[in-house]
């Protein structure tokens, strides 16, 4: 009887394990697509409707919303990259840099999107174990260049700067110098040594 509940503990498990991030998965997609979907869609709509196309009252076009907030990424994207568009960026950085708290809100997100998103990132190079905090202590952090400057000239060994990410979220975290004998190569990518932190 005993190893009949235990077989069927196991199973349920199991089931739980394949099941639980699909359902998760799905849930976390369909919030944002209807939130993303109902935060334009009204303004989409009103503009099919100012084109001369016409819809019940209170009907909405199920993806408008979405479909209209990749349409102005890729004009955004477009923008930026012509002479006026980056004219006009940099003067939107310029007066967000002069608002109190917005400067560092706009600073940060701007800096994990660009670290996430740049195809040719080499922010962090590779996955490594590092004891931290203290000795006989293991974490995972990522190299993200050989250290130059003062701190290469105070210290009495080649050391590297190191990434330490905390969990469950990989963008905050430490930057530490760390000599780089001390560093333990993984053979795991940086994309693995993430997934393993979260």
């Amino acid at each position: 009887m005993g190893k009949i509940k235990s077989e069927i503990k196991s199973i349920l498990i199991a089931g739980l394990i394949v099941v639980l991030p699909i359902s998760f998965t799905f849930f976390i997609l369909f919030f944002l697509f209807t939130k993303l979907d109902g935060l334009l869609a009204p303004a989409a709509t009103d503009a099919l409707v100012s084109l001369g196309l016409s819809f019940p009252e209170g009907y909405r076009i199920p993806g408008i919303g979405v479909a209209a907030t990749i349409g102005i990424l890729f004009i955004a994207g477009i923008l930026s990259r012509i002479y006026f568009g980056k004219k006009l960026v940099a003067i939107g950085e310029y007066l967000f840099q002069k608002i109190p708290f917005v400067n560092s809100l706009y600073g940060s997100i701007k800096h994990v999107i660009e670290t996430v998103t740049k195809a040719d990132n080499t922010s962090f190079r590779r996955t490594v174990v590092i004891e931290y905090p203290r000795k006989g202590l293991y974490g995972i952090a990522f190299v993200t260049s050989e250290t130059e400057g003062e701190v290469q000239l105070v210290t009495n060994e080649k050391v590297i700067s190191v990434f330490v990410p905390t969990t469950p979220n990989p963008t905050s975290g430490f930057l530490i110098f760390v000599p780089e004998s001390d560093a333990i190569p993984l053979s795991m990518s940086v994309e693995e040594g993430l997934k393993m932190v979260i």
